[in-house]
C-alpha cells in the first residue's frame, strides 16, 4: 500500500476515533447512563447507607440538581452491581458528578487504547500502526455505545489483555490475579476457568480463585450484611426481571425469553417444554463446543472462550462486545497471514452481525418478527465467532504476504 495512502488511512481513523469520544463527552444529558448508580451507591456507602436503596432516592440525596434528567428504567429500581465494582469506583465519588464522569471516560479510554495496542501487537502489528488500530476499535457500535453509556467494559477489556499476556509469560500469578479481579467485576468471567482447566493452568486458578473470593468477600464486608440480602433477595432478581428478556440483552437466555414470549403461556404446554430442552441442549453443546474446540483460528482457547462466557450467562449486553475485540483482531490478522478466503468470510458475517444491530429501528420494527431478528442478531454474531474454526484444520502462512502487509509470524512487528 502506498505511504501516502497509509497516512490518510490513519488520520481518518484517528479523526474518526477523537470524534467518536468527544461526541460522548458532551452528551447531552450526562446521567443517563449506568455510572450514576454506581456513583451515587458509593457515596451512601462512605456516608454509612445502603449502597443498594432504590437509585432515585439516592440520586434525589446527592444529585437533587440531576434529579429531573435522570430516568429509571422501572419503579424502585436498584444498582445491580457487584460491590466490588461499587468499592473499585469508590474513590470517584469524592469528586463533583461531572468531574467523576469525565474521569471514568477517561480512565476507560486509557484502558480500552491500551488494552487493543497491546493486544495489535502481540498479533504482529508493526510498532507504528498498533495504536492506530487499537483507535479504529473505538468507530465500532459497541464501543460507542459503552462510551455513551459510561460502563467498565473498557477496564474489563485490559483485565483479560492482562492476564491472556500474563500467561503467555508464564506469570502465573499476574494472569490470575488479572482474571480473579475481572471475576469479582462481573461473575460471568468464571467460565475462564475451562479454558484454564484444558490448558492446565491450576496454579493461575487457584491464584483466580483465590483474588476473586478475598476481593468479593472484603467488599461484602465494606458493603454490609444487610445491604448484601438487598442485593441478593431485591436488586438482582429485579434487574434480572426486568432486563432478562431486553433487546439489549443478547445472551442465549435472553434470546430464548423473548422468543417465548411469543408463544401462549403455559409451562406444561409442549412449545413451552420444547423451548427449554432446546435451551438447556444449547447450553451443554455450548460447554462441549467450549471443551472441545481446536482453536485454529484464534491460536488460543483463552479469546475462543469469551463469545461463549457472554453466550452462557444469563444478562450480557450489545456493548458487551468489546470483549471480543481481540478474538476479532486474531481472526482478521490470521486470514490475512494464510488467505483463508472461507475464514475471512466467517469473520465478514460476524463483524456484520455486530454492527447490524445498532442500525437505528432494526431491532425496533412494526413487526414483532422484525423486532424478534434484529434483537437476536448479536446473539448469532457470537455463535458465528465462537464457531469460527470448528472443522476448519489449519494452514501455513505465507511470509511473503505477512512482509508486504507489514506483519511479522513471531507478533513483533
Amino acid at each position: 500500500m502506498p505511504r501516502q495512502l497509509r497516512r490518510v488511512i490513519a488520520g481518518v481513523l484517528v479523526a474518526l476515533a477523537v470524534a467518536m469520544v468527544t461526541s460522548r463527552v458532551a452528551y447531552r444529558n450526562e446521567v443517563v447512563n449506568d455510572f450514576t448508580p454506581d456513583y451515587v451507591a458509593a457515596r451512601a456507602l462512605f456516608d454509612g447507607g445502603d449502597p443498594y436503596a432504590p437509585t432515585e432516592q439516592l440520586v434525589a440525596r446527592y444529585l437533587p440538581d440531576k434529579l429531573a434528567s435522570y430516568e429509571t428504567d422501572f419503579a424502585g429500581e436498584r444498582n445491580p452491581h457487584t460491590p466490588f465494582q461499587i468499592v473499585l469506583l469508590g474513590p470517584l465519588a469524592m469528586l463533583s458528578y461531572s468531574n467523576a464522569r469525565l474521569a471514568i471516560l477517561a480512565l476507560s479510554l486509557i484502558a480500552f487504547v491500551g488494552a487493543m495496542t497491546i493486544t495489535a501487537r502481540r498479533f504482529g502489528i508493526a510498532r507504528a500502526w498498533a495504536p492506530i488500530v487499537a483507535s479504529g476499535f473505538l468507530i465500532l457500535p459497541p464501543t460507542q455505545e459503552e462510551f455513551e453509556l459510561v460502563q467498565i467494559h473498557s477496564v474489563m477489556l485490559l483485565l483479560l489483555v492482562v492476564g491472556w499476556w500474563a500467561l503467555s509469560h508464564r506469570y502465573q500469578m499476574v494472569g490470575g490475579l488479572a482474571l480473579g479481579c475481572l471475576a469479582a467485576l462481573k461473575l460471568y468471567p468464571l467460565l475462564l476457568i475451562i479454558p484454564l482447566l484444558k490448558k492446565r493452568e491450576l496454579r493461575t486458578i487457584a491464584w483466580m480463585l483465590g483474588s476473586f473470593a478475598g476481593l468479593t468477600g472484603s467488599s461484602l464486608a465494606l458493603v454490609g450484611i444487610q445491604s448484601t440480602r438487598t442485593l441478593l433477595a431485591v436488586a438482582g432478581p429485579e434487574n434480572y426481571a426486568f432486563w432478562g428478556s431486553h433487546p439489549l440483552n443478547i445472551s442465549l437466555v435472553g434470546s430464548f425469553r423473548r422468543w417465548m414470549a411469543t408463544v401462549p403461556p403455559g409451562w406444561d404446554s409442549p412449545s413451552w417444554i420444547l423451548a427449554i430442552l432446546t435451551l438447556g441442549l444449547a447450553v451443554m453443546v455450548g460447554l462441549l463446543m467450549l471443551l472441545r474446540t481446536p482453536a485454529y483460528t484464534a491460536g488460543d482457547l483463552y479469546w475462543v472462550a469469551v463469545p461463549w462466557m457472554l453466550l452462557l450467562t444469563p444478562l450480557s449486553w450489545k456493548f458487551s462486545m468489546v470483549l471480543t475485540y481481540p478474538l476479532l483482531l486474531s481472526l482478521f490478522v490470521r486470514d490475512i497471514r494464510t488467505r483463508s478466503a472461507p475464514r475471512i468470510r466467517m469473520l465478514a458475517i460476524a463483524a456484520t452481525l455486530v454492527v447490524l444491530p445498532f442500525v437505528p429501528g432494526l431491532a425496533g420494527g412494526a413487526s414483532d418478527t422484525l423486532f424478534l431478528v434484529g434483537a437476536t442478531l448479536p446473539t448469532f454474531g457470537l455463535l458465528a465467532l465462537a464457531a469460527v474454526d470448528l472443522g476448519i484444520p489449519p494452514e501455513k502462512p505465507e511470509t511473503s504476504d505477512d512482509q508486504r502487509l507489514g506483519i511479522t509470524l513471531g507478533g513483533r512487528g
